[in-house]
Order: structure tokens, then C-alpha cells, then sequence
């Protein structure tokens, strides 16, 4: 309404000034932005000069932003940096070098922030000796496999123990045999054979035991014998032969 009298009081949807730089801008304000369109929070170059700030909401940051995100550049969300290392044996231990200074956000999930793993091919990083078990008791020998991974199940002619005293001997039990110089099963204090291999048998005329009270009575029983001096196959009291072999 041009030239319109003061003394109206008001005209619906109008004012009094001209001041306004944009009839769609409520605020008046203006600002440049951009956008972010690698979703690494850091805005690009600016994409929209000296608009309105009620139109932010589809913008990213403000005018003192934009351009740090060159080359569209992912940056780092979390801002953590750490060194990492391959994890090939999926033992939760880390092996070789992969990144000495990487964001988090791009890690591998694969990859540990340790390297303690000794053995990045070996899935338990521990480790044992098999021995040759040359009489197949199930008691290793010979050492023939020093500190092998424990992911190791078989190892030809081996064994995951080196305790046997005897590799000759598969029961790896020992006993002594004793003379039975009156075969009657029982043995003397005499040994034979020290230490012998429960495999083996001993020398002949020996057995395991040394109950034996006398080698030479067979039935290790005794009695005593009592004089008839007049031969009716009665014995008086006189003993003649204490204890004697039956």
C-alpha cells in the first residue's frame, strides 16, 4: 500500500519497513554451509553460499567449517589411534605388524592390540615335548620333537609324554624275582633278577615272591617229631626234631 494515511493502524500481513533482505528468510541471518557427504562429520567445500539460517537443518556446521574435509577424506570418528597386529591363528594374540598408527574406526575386526603371540600358526600358543615311544606303552623316550605347538594331535612313532623309565619295558613297571631252589613257588631272600620289566620273565627257577622260610621244604610246613622208644607209633613228650620240613 503506497502513500496509505497514518491513521490506519494496521494492514494485514504488512509493516511499516523494507529492511528485509529476503521475505523467505524469518531470521534475517545468513551464513554459508556445506555438507558432509562422507559421514565423517567434517563438512566439504561449501556447497551453499549466504543462505538463510532458517535452512541449517539440511546442512552440516557453519561457514568456519567447511572445507576441511578435503578430497571427500573419512576422517576419524573416534580419534583413537592405536598400533595393530595380525591375528592369523584367531587366538586372540597378535603376531606381525599390520598398522603402527591406525584410526580404531577402521581397523580389521581380525587384528589384536597386542603382539604376544609367539607362534601366530599355533591357535593355543603353548607348546610341549613328544618323545619316541619305541615299545608302544604309551610312555615317550627319547625326545624326537622339542616344544611343539599343542595344536599338534599326532606326531608318527610319538608321544605327548617323555616319562618312561624303561623304553623297552611297555608296562614301565619293575619287580624283583627271587630262587625257588626247592619248587615249591615260594622264594628265598636270594634275588635273581633286580628291576625286571613286568614284561619279562625272569631266570628259571625264580618267582616274585620271598616267602619261602626254608629253600629247601617244599611244602614250607613244619611239625615236630617226638621219640617212640617202644615202637607202638606213639610219641612220648621228648621232642627229637623240633620244626622240621614236612
Amino acid at each position: 500500500n503506497e502513500d496509505l494515511c497514518t491513521d490506519t493502524a494496521a494492514v494485514t500481513g504488512s509493516v511499516l519497513n523494507s529492511d528485509d533482505a529476503d521475505d523467505a528468510c524469518t531470521s534475517n541471518a545468513y551464513a554459508d554451509y556445506c555438507v558432509d557427504s562422507d559421514d565423517d562429520d567434517h563438512s566439504d567445500a561449501i556447497t551453499s553460499e549466504g543462505i538463510c539460517t532458517d535452512h541449517a537443518d539440511s546442512y552440516f556446521a557453519s561457514d568456519d567449517d567447511c572445507g576441511v574435509d578435503t578430497d571427500d577424506t573419512v576422517y576419524c570418528l573416534s580419534n583413537t589411534f592405536n598400533a595393530y597386529y595380525v591375528d592369523t591363528d584367531s587366538d586372540d594374540l597378535g603376531g606381525e605388524l599390520a598398522n603402527a598408527y591406525l584410526c580404531s574406526d577402521d581397523a580389521d575386526a581380525s587384528w589384536e592390540l597386542n603382539n604376544e603371540d609367539e607362534d601366530d600358526a599355533c591357535t593355543s600358543n603353548e607348546y610341549q615335548d613328544w618323545c619316541a615311544d619305541t615299545d608302544s606303552d604309551g610312555l615317550g623316550g627319547a625326545l624326537t620333537n622339542d616344544e611343539l605347538c599343542t595344536d599338534t594331535t599326532e606326531v608318527t612313532g610319538s608321544v605327548n609324554n617323555c616319562n618312561d623309565n624303561d623304553d623297552a619295558c611297555n608296562s614301565n613297571e619293575y619287580q624283583d624275582w627271587y630262587l625257588d631252589a626247592d619248587g615249591d613257588d615260594l622264594g628265598s631272600d636270594t634275588i635273581t633278577d633286580e628291576d625286571l620289566c613286568t614284561d619279562d620273565d625272569g631266570a628259571t627257577g625264580s618267582v616274585l615272591n620271598s616267602d619261602d622260610a626254608d629253600d629247601a621244604c617244599t611244602s614250607n610246613e613244619y611239625q615236630d617229631w617226638y621219640l617212640d622208644a617202644d615202637g607202638d607209633d606213639l610219641g612220648s613228650d621228648i621232642i627229637t626234631n623240633a620244626d622240621l620240613c614236612t
